[in-house]
């Protein structure tokens, strides 16, 4: 999994050294970063990962790794209607498991 940073932390940290160190090098890096654009990013929780994956309920699907979301969003036993995802899926609505 890939790591990201805030822009404006790396931003700081090569200010802060080029205020210790006078060198070409990090004031190069220093003006490209701020010429970098940045991306908006969010932390997901993976299906695998949720609270509301329920491993215990495959239906016949154990083989393709989907267990049943019971998040209410995706869900509703009720109406029997019921959404199977991938261990890699993720919806705006996870909760980690703890």
């Amino acid at each position: 999994m890939s790591e990201l940073i805030e822009k404006r932390d790396a931003y700081h940290i090569i200010k802060d050294m080029v205020g210790l160190v006078r060198c070409d090098v990090l004031m190069d890096a220093y003006d490209n970063l701020k010429k970098l654009p940045a991306i908006d990013a969010v932390p997901v929780v993976r299906c695998k990962e949720c609270d509301n994956w329920a491993t215990e309920f495959s239906s016949g699907r154990k083989s393709l790794g989907n267990y049943r979301c019971l998040c209410q969003e995706w869900s509703d036993a009720e109406d029997h209607r019921f959404t199977y995802t991938g261990e890699n899926e993720y919806c705006s609505r996870g909760e980690r498991r703890e």
